[in-house]
């Protein structure tokens, strides 16, 4: 039905009951928002890289589209879905890096919408535009690489969304949308799980809201849902300990007080919430209950399982669902063991103060703190602190206030769920503010175990909505000093994060210009110089000693050579340290792969000796390597560094 147009003398243009000014402030901020941030995105598309992520990346990919299948024939890192999806990209677009990167562009101009509409669940447009332009400022431009961990983010954002459309309609339909969701994003990475943990906990919590209201209304009970004590009560109080005990778990290795704070005191948050709404049932049990728990989990793992379905009928038709096994459940725990980066130590969280006071202080309407005087100084004295970021103490202060901010931000939504249960927050607006902290404390688990800055990144627009959510239950909140706070932080983000060098993020600000082009066949990205010079070098040499497509060998932890040289990968690993007797047996490794070189006919062999996880290739590796190939060539980032001891590549071949 088109829009009702009416012309009131008053009130001018009406469309549908709203004035035109209405109409434009509505949606033109959006599109200016999505415009913007659109254009952001593009701007970083083809710019940096961290060689080994990418490489990756594509090699699985092209391995897909020459036919062989993740797991079976070669040990992908990831779930396989993402290879998949790369070598579609591939064959529509072109092998290329930048193919991979306009599905991550896409998936992102997509992911704009979705945190506006999220956050405008609870706030104004004004806020809803700074708060989706600071999710976009905290995250993706900041690392633009096709990486399985932005696919989980834009699967959690597009469930999440899902998930609030359930809570307004009731309507199944939605459930099953946001389980076909954790579906692509568990086939994108396994930890895609963290957003089926959220989202079970978020069933958990609205049967509990129905059952409440069920039961203040005694007329509605019927004979077989009579107020009497049961097993779901247990039942419920089980589910709760597993997912604590699953998140203590998972961080058993490293097990600091950071890693407490930031992970199990959110989660011991969320326990405690099912908990007391269960203590308001007065052990409540019912078939009802039983029925409504059984009937969303079914509907939501149907869901799950429509994707998952799909992406296994070829490891059943060949018979691979143990290799399958074994690639997703069981290798992904060496990445555990050996990858890790810990966190900032305790005495960073002095840095969290300023953003608690904000959140946390409750101010009459009248007070001098809520003037425009004191919020102009406020917010004059962020804005010099932002434009002072590059200084160290005040980047890492900025950094640091942000990334334990998910413990605070979900113990203040937790105590408002117990605290204001009879304080004029209905019962939907209760289910949306536990579901995005659910949330946020699952999707941060990201951060575990290579707990990098970068991280924090693929968390943070969940981070963002988490607190908008927050200050929006808060009727004596300082509204416009939080408004000025979003504001400092966008700032931040835009001018500082978006532009400083992705290893440093987090620790300090490095700046290193993308301004030189790969000019390879298959890299049309923008880079350092210093990267760009020994990469275009390096491919040269490789071709010029090897045919197109044959094998090479590529050792530490190199994927991109494979990849740019146009040459193919004759083991199964894209890092050495997945190989399976690199610990167990290093000497019998170096046997197997000095009998691949002939094997396979291998007539150049690349030497990376800066391996970031696997380390340097292993000494009597190259010396059993260097009496074979006696030509070489080396390369240097930084020729004049006499520190090195070895260059960053070497090149050997034999005729």
């Amino acid at each position: 039905m088109p829009n009702k147009v009416n012309i009131s003398p008053k009130h001018g243009v009406k469309i549908s009951g709203r004035t035109l000014r209405e109409v434009i402030v509505r949606h033109g901020l959006f599109i200016v928002v999505w415009l913007v941030s659109t254009i952001s995105l593009w701007n970083r598309s083809g710019q940096g890289w961290i060689p080994h992520d990418e490489g990756l990346m594509a090699q699985t990919a092209e391995r897909v589209l020459r036919g062989e299948l993740p797991h079976r024939d070669f040990d992908d890192t990831y779930t396989g879905g993402i290879a998949m999806m790369h070598a579609a990209a591939f064959n529509v677009l072109g092998t290329d890096l930048y193919s991979m990167r306009v599905v991550l562009l896409l998936f992102g101009i997509a992911m704009i919408p979705a945190i506006y509409t999220i956050a405008r669940q609870v706030a104004s447009p004004p806020i809803a535009a700074l708060a989706t332009w600071t999710a976009i400022a905290w995250s993706l431009p900041n690392y633009f690489a096709p990486l399985p961990s932005w696919y989980n983010l834009f699967f959690a954002i597009f469930g999440t969304c899902a998930l609030l459309r359930f809570i307004d309609t009731g309507r199944n339909r939605w459930l099953v949308l946001a389980g076909i969701l954790a579906g692509f994003s568990i086939l994108i990475k396994i930890v895609g799980i963290y957003f089926v943990a959220g989202s079970l906990l978020f069933l958990l919590f609205r049967e509990q809201e129905v059952a409440h209201e069920t039961i203040s209304n005694p007329s509605s009970l019927g004979s077989g849902n009579r107020r009497r004590p049961g097993l779901y009560p247990f039942a419920l109080s089980v589910a709760v300990g597993v997912f604590v005990a699953a998140v203590v778990i998972l961080i058993r290795r490293r097990f600091t007080l950071m890693d407490a704070i930031l992970f199990v005191v959110p989660s011991l948050a969320l326990g405690t919430v099912l908990g007391f709404n269960e203590w308001r049932l007065g052990g409540y049990s019912s078939r009802t209950r039983w029925r409504n728990a059984l009937i969303n989990l079914a509907v939501f793992l149907i869901g799950i399982s429509i994707p998952l379905a799909v992406f296994l009928v070829p490891y059943v038709a060949t018979g691979s669902l143990l290799e399958l096994y074994q690639g997703v459940l069981i290798s992904p725990q060496k990445r555990l063991d050996l990858v890790s980066h810990a966190l900032p130590a305790p005495s960073s969280l002095i840095a969290l103060l300023p953003i608690a006071l904000v959140l946390m202080i409750q101010l009459p309407r009248d007070s001098i703190l809520n003037g425009r005087l004191f919020t102009t100084i406020a917010a004059t004295g962020g804005s010099l602190a932002v434009f002072a970021g590059g200084i160290h103490s005040v980047y890492t202060g900025f950094w640091n206030s942000a990334r334990p901010i998910v413990p605070l931000v979900v113990l203040i939504g937790c105590w408002q769920l117990i605290a204001k249960v009879s304080d004029g927050m209905s019962k939907i607006e209760r289910q949306k503010l536990f579901v995005v902290l659910a949330m946020c404390t699952t999707i941060s688990f990201v951060q575990f175990p290579y707990s990098y800055g970068i991280y924090f990144c693929y968390a943070a627009p969940m981070v963002v909505l988490a607190v908008i959510y927050v200050a929006a239950r808060q009727r004596l909140a300082p509204k416009k000093l939080q408004f000025s706070l979003l504001l400092v932080y966008w700032m931040f983000g835009i001018i500082w994060l978006n532009h400083g060098y992705i290893r440093s993020i987090g620790l300090s600000y490095v700046r290193v210009a993308n301004q030189t082009s790969m000019n390879l066949d298959r890299a049309q990205l923008t880079v350092p110089f210093f990267e760009a010079n020994v990469y275009s070098r390096l491919v040269e040499e490789v071709q010029k000693h090897s045919k197109e497509k044959s094998f090479i060998y590529a050792t530490s932890d190199c994927p991109e050579i494979y990849f740019l040289c146009n040459r193919r990968n004759p083991t199964r690993t894209m890092y050495d340290f997945f190989d399976i007797d690199f610990q167990s047996d290093p000497a019998g490794r170096i046997d197997r792969l000095i009998a691949m070189l002939d094997e396979k006919e291998i007539k150049v062999v690349v030497l990376h000796w800066t391996a970031e996880f696997s380390g340097a290739p292993a000494k009597e590796l190259v010396a059993a390597i260097e009496s074979q190939f006696t030509s070489s060539s080396h390369y240097r980032f930084f020729p004049q560094d006499d520190s090195q001891v070895h260059p960053d590549f070497s090149v050997v071949w034999r005729d």
